[in-house]
């Protein structure tokens, strides 16, 4: 059953296991299960501009969804919080799962500590302080102790320089403290390990302070400070030198401000980030020091903590170590965060940190996080997921139209529970991050969360860290909806349509959506294991007569998804009908149906193959056609197909189909499948009824993929006249773009030096986007050695470009003429990643330049 959704939802599922990690300390080591640990992670507080920190992460749910993706991308498998995570905030326990991280959990005593008030047991109410830490601790715990992604509690964030500086007198008192907390939570057989951070290494170990391991005998770990310094040095062999127990570099990293010019200089907190990374690697590899990871100081800039939340100043204080001398916090973000528009859901942009910690922790960072452009809401594009309707319910679908959406077209893995993000795309509705069921580039399918308010909700989408403009639809109670093709016969899985009708007397399955609360409460995302009657039942009317409603409720397996079961009465007249459901006063979209005669007979054929045309290359990937099932009169069997016409080397699958679906006809070529060009392929459809139009045709383009191939580059920057960038192979554009827009800047392509085969088309617009340039560098220095390299630009390319990229196209393309590339002029070059210089190059300022090539594949080693 749950298939017929996913069908009607247009998803194909999968299956997805989270293997729960058990996290312990065994001495001075951390342990996932059997194997060894080391964390690698980021600060993480996500504070928005024009808010300043607080001691509890609240109302942070669309942020996980946005942010906990690119750390994982960055190669770091953990955070670490500084405020206090709510343990029935089930959409962080869902981040951390999706996510991979694990999680360094801080408790902060900062909220304790009123005017006047101490930890010292003898004074005044300081016993009674402490007892209240000390309960509130071991129920936090206690409330975490079930999650499997938690490393370890760290008692007391404040423990750093702040806190050092501000409670100097009570740090002997805070420690006792901690050795208690580090008893209770061991006393109440909790599991979950208990630390502390220190700024000073020498605290470790001291006698005075009870430090020492033997005072500390239940603390597990010790999280040591090196934030704001060029060089970790000997901190980690200093707190090794007075301990046995865990140690992680709680902190660490450098800004990207510079105190003594007064501006940002985030390539050089890059190339402090990659220095730094290295002598990370160097440390954690010592036997002497068994460091067990660090956390980098902060994932984004937090703009409060240079005094102004409302503005990006330098703020910070004098630090010995630091590059400028000087250590700024606000600054220290390996992402900058930019005003989108909506307060409180700001874009992120990374820096060359994010880039260096990626390259030494073996990152992936996702292609779209400098080259997507701002991902784009349509407006009136948000409606009723089952309706089409600007009017959604609390807990039912909602569709998104739009643009940039998303790279590629995703599925839900399961339909319960729903992610929060699908790729690097998330939606926020009314600040709640709202589960995914698919996401595409002009389209999200999602289900509004149960607890936005009623009224006009805004929504904002999350591409890599980008926030889209600002749109909204208006959120009630109830607003149901019938899913396009969502009514069947009980048991079978054809669907009943205008076409495709039923007799009189049948019984009807309706699927939709926003029929309202069940008789039982559901969290977000979720679905109930059972079917759960809804706390109101629809009315249904057929061509406006009301008919009996059997059943109405809450889908199993499926969040957001209602059933709601029918009866068309023995005396309906055939003929056209109009289905609908009325709740509160609201009326579904209606859904045609036949109810057809016994005089009617069952038939079935088939739609147009779409696209009726496809281009494959030769020993490259499947390229993909889809032809509907269509029936009448009652028709729900298998059809099968027959396949005939292919050109040599070429091959196809259909699977077998019943009406209502749309088929995969996969089409590829094989290595050494011949050239053809629109070569007519034929389906023919057989069931065990008679059919009308079951033969269809579409055709088939082969390209090669090895051989003589003729390429044709074709670039021309706005002064030519024309503005255009082209890349052909045998005479055929498998890539065209115009200026002024998306394929503006540079243009490039690669194909393997073995199979031929094409990589999609990446652009880099480095006239309008910043961000572009250092993506292009990116790009530029991933490509394969040896693969050959097709580069054009339309329009401009020169305006941001700077002399490190330009080096770098040298360096990896061997251009000759990128150097004298100047605003608005035409360029083209056919290469070898690698090469000393290109097979061809071009570089014009007031034409088109055209390359043409005829090379054979394989090429020559390289």
């Amino acid at each position: 059953m749950v298939e017929r959704i996913a069908l009607l939802l247009g998803l194909s599922l999968f299956g997805a296991v989270h293997v729960p990690a058990q996290i312990e300390v065994r001495g001075p080591r951390l342990f996932a299960g059997e194997a060894q640990l080391t964390l690698h992670g980021v600060v993480y507080s996500p504070t928005p501009i024009g808010s300043a920190a607080g001691a509890t992460l609240e109302g942070a749910s669309c942020f996980y969804a946005r942010d906990f993706p690119l750390i994982a991308s960055s190669g770091a498998n953990a955070i670490r919080t500084l405020a206090r995570v709510d343990p029935a905030d089930r959409a962080f326990r869902s981040a951390l799962a999706d996510s991979g991280l694990f999680w360094l959990a801080g408790f902060p005593l900062t909220p304790y500590f009123d005017t006047g008030r101490s930890l010292d047991p003898a004074a005044g109410d300081g016993a009674v302080l402490r007892e209240t830490i000390l309960s509130d601790f071991v129920e936090f715990v206690r409330g975490w102790e079930d999650e499997p992604r938690l490393a370890a509690v760290l008692f007391g964030n404040e423990t750093g320089r702040r806190f050092s500086s501000k409670f100097a007198g009570e740090r002997r008192h805070y420690y006792s403290l901690l050795a208690e907390a580090a008893s209770r939570v061991a006393a109440a057989g909790l599991r979950a390990p208990v630390g502390a951070s220190v700024a000073d290494p020498t605290e470790i170990g001291s006698f005075e302070l009870g430090t020492t391991d033997r005072l500390q005998p239940d603390l597990a770990l010790w999280a040591v400070d090196a934030s704001g310094l060029s060089l970790i040095g000997s901190i980690p062999q200093q707190a090794r030198q007075r301990t046995v127990k865990a140690l992680l570099l709680g902190g660490f990293g450098v800004d990207a401000y510079d105190q003594l010019s007064r501006s940002a200089n985030p390539h050089q907190q890059g190339d402090l980030a990659d220095a730094l990374a290295g002598e990370l690697a160097s440390i954690e590899r010592s036997p002497t020091t068994m460091l067990s990871g660090a956390f980098w100081n902060g994932y984004l800039d937090e703009w409060w903590r240079g005094g102004d939340p409302q503005n990006h100043n330098g703020g910070g204080e004098p630090r010995s170590g630091a590059p400028d001398g000087h250590w700024n916090p606000s600054w220290s973000g390996l992402f900058r965060v930019v005003r989108s528009g909506v307060e409180g859901l700001d874009s992120l942009q990374p820096r060359p940190a994010y880039y260096s910690l990626a390259d030494a922790w073996g990152g992936r960072v996702p292609e779209a996080l400098s080259l997507v452009g701002t991902p784009l809401l349509a407006q009136d594009g948000i409606l009723n997921g089952a309706s089409g309707f600007p009017i959604a319910a609390r807990g039912g679908l909602l569709s998104v139209r739009g643009a940039r959406l998303a790279d590629v077209a995703m599925d839900a893995a399961s339909l319960d529970p729903l992610p929060l993000r699908l790729g690097d795309t998330s939606l926020c509705v009314a600040g709640t991050a709202a589960p995914l069921y698919h996401v595409a580039a002009e389209r999200l399918r999602a289900q509004i969360p149960w607890e936005t308010p009623q009224g006009n909700a805004p929504v904002v989408a999350y591409r890599a860290g980008i926030a889209s403009n600002v749109q909204s639809v208006e959120v009630r109670p109830i607003a149901p909806g019938l899913l396009p093709g969502g009514v069947f016969r009980p048991g079978l899985p054809c669907p009943v349509d205008e076409f495709n009708g039923v007799p009189p007397g049948s019984f009807l399955e309706i699927y939709g959506s926003g029929l309202g609360e069940g008789v039982a409460a559901l969290a977000t995302g979720a679905a109930t294991a059972e079917p759960l009657p809804t706390a109101l039942t629809p009315r249904a009317r057929l061509n406006g007569h009301e008919i009996e409603v059997m059943y109405s409720g809450m889908f199993p397996g499926a969040a957001g998804i209602y059933q709601t079961n029918v009866k068309i009465p023995e005396e309906f007249p055939s003929g056209p009908a109009e289905l609908r459901l009325e709740m509160d006063g609201l009326f579904s979209n209606p859904h045609r149906l036949n109810v057809v005669s016994s005089a009617q007979r069952p038939i079935f054929g088939l739609g147009q193959v779409q696209p009726s045309s496809l281009v494959i290359q030769e020993g490259g990937p499947p390229q993909t056609a889809l032809v509907e099932v269509v029936a009448n009169h009652g028709f729900c069997d298998v059809v099968r197909f027959f396949i005939r016409g292919l050109p040599a080397g070429v091959r196809a699958t259909i699977p077998v189909g019943v009406p209502g679906e749309f088929l995969p006809i996969r089409v590829w070529a094989e290595v050494g499948a011949a050239r053809v060009e629109r070569s007519p392929v034929t389906i023919e459809g057989v069931s065990t009824v008679p059919a009308v139009e079951n033969v269809r045709q579409f055709f088939v383009t082969v390209l090669p993929g090895t051989g003589d191939i003729s390429l044709r580059v074709v670039s021309g920057g706005w002064l030519s006249g024309k503005p255009v960038a082209r890349f052909e192979i045998e005479g055929r554009s498998v890539h065209e773009t115009f200026g002024g827009g998306p394929g503006r800047g540079f243009n490039f392509m690669t194909m393997d030096a073995q199979t031929g085969a094409v990589s999609p088309v990446r652009t880099f617009d480095t006239w309008g986007d910043e961000a572009a340039v250092d993506a292009l560098e990116r790009y530029l220095k991933g490509l394969r050695p040896g693969d050959l390299a097709l580069g054009a630009v339309a329009d401009d390319g020169a305006l941001l470009l700077t002399d490190r990229t330009r080096r770098i196209l040298k360096e990896t393309l061997g251009s000759e003429a990128i150097e004298r590339l100047d605003y608005q002029w035409s360029w083209a070059i056919i290469t070898r990643v690698g090469a000393e210089r290109p097979m061809a190059e071009s570089l014009t300022s007031g034409a088109v330049v055209t390359l043409d090539r005829v090379l054979s594949f394989p090429l020559e080693p390289f």
